[in-house]
């Protein structure tokens, strides 16, 4: 006879395993990786197949879940993720104190990756307050990327107040036309999650890393026009490197959408035989 599933106990379970996860990527001693394993074998345990399917499938492509790059309300007409792959990135963001609810994940190229509002937890998460102030976007002369320079206020448990300057290179979205379609709200929310992404490291000394490492340096104030030039080759080079690996830049020869050295998605145009930036990147 089929056992029926209980929500309720399953319910416990994954908040159990969440909340012993919540702190796991702050530890920093030689148990670290025993806390990790248990952390992470009590999210599989948690997360069962009829579980995943029953709570977590229906949440992918919701604001009130988490977003992929596999929405075919956006287009995408092949396979959506499948459950494995979704509990997988529920166990790596669950890991580091995120939850597939509020869009604090998105599940791009079958991985997770934490985005503005995932941050914004994990800070939350650490007993921060912060305020950040986002400047006015400085278009570069192709108007593909902008520099965005900030400054961030933040005070910690202990109320002592701490602060600095930085910058970063966001991607410019254009249309067809190659006019500018980016609103100055739109950029600012892409430096936004850098800023967050940088005090969330700084603190925790935890670098999450992405794809887009290169893309997400700081950027020194006093010779901004410089490390563009030099940001710009190291992704041209980089791009380029990626699509001379044997099997094609991230299963390229599967024709799965990637996240580029520029943090932008990239997806394979059938008509030219190759990838294109699409100038999207994740929510």
């Amino acid at each position: 006879m089929e056992q029926k599933l209980d929500l309720a106990v399953a319910k416990e379970n994954f908040v159990a395993a969440c909340e012993k996860a919540k702190n796991v990527s702050l530890l920093q001693n030689a148990a670290s990786a025993f806390v990790a394993a248990e952390v992470v074998q009590g999210l599989r345990n948690a997360l069962t197949p009829e579980v995943v399917n029953a709570v977590f499938v229906p949440l992918a492509n919701t604001k009130i879940g988490f977003l992929t790059d596999r929405d075919p309300a956006k287009g995408y007409s092949g396979p959506e993720y499948s459950a494995d792959v979704i509990r997988d990135a529920i166990i790596d963001g669950a890991s580091i104190g995120l939850l597939p609810i509020g869009n604090q994940m998105n599940i791009i190229a079958g991985r997770m990756y934490p985005t503005k509002e995932g941050y914004t937890a994990l800070l939350k998460n650490m007993g921060c307050k912060y305020k950040i102030y986002i400047g006015t976007p400085q278009f570069d002369q192709t108007k593909d990327h902008a520099q965005m320079d900030f400054s961030i206020r933040y005070w910690l448990e202990d109320g002592k107040e701490e602060g600095y300057k930085s910058a970063v290179s966001v991607s410019v979205n254009k249309n067809k036309s190659g006019y500018v379609v980016s609103s100055e709200d739109q950029l600012k929310g892409k430096a936004e999650r850098r800023a967050k992404k940088q005090l969330y490291e700084l603190i925790s000394g935890c670098d999450l890393g992405e794809a887009a490492d290169v893309d997400s340096m700081a950027i020194d104030l006093g010779t901004a026009e410089e490390v563009r030039e030099s940001k710009e080759d190291a992704l041209k080079r980089k791009a380029e490197k990626m699509m001379q690996q044997d099997g094609g830049a991230y299963q390229q020869n599967e024709k799965k959408p990637f996240i580029g050295a520029n943090g932008n998605i990239y997806e394979y145009n059938e008509s030219l035989k190759k990838y294109e930036d699409s100038g999207r990147q994740p929510e």
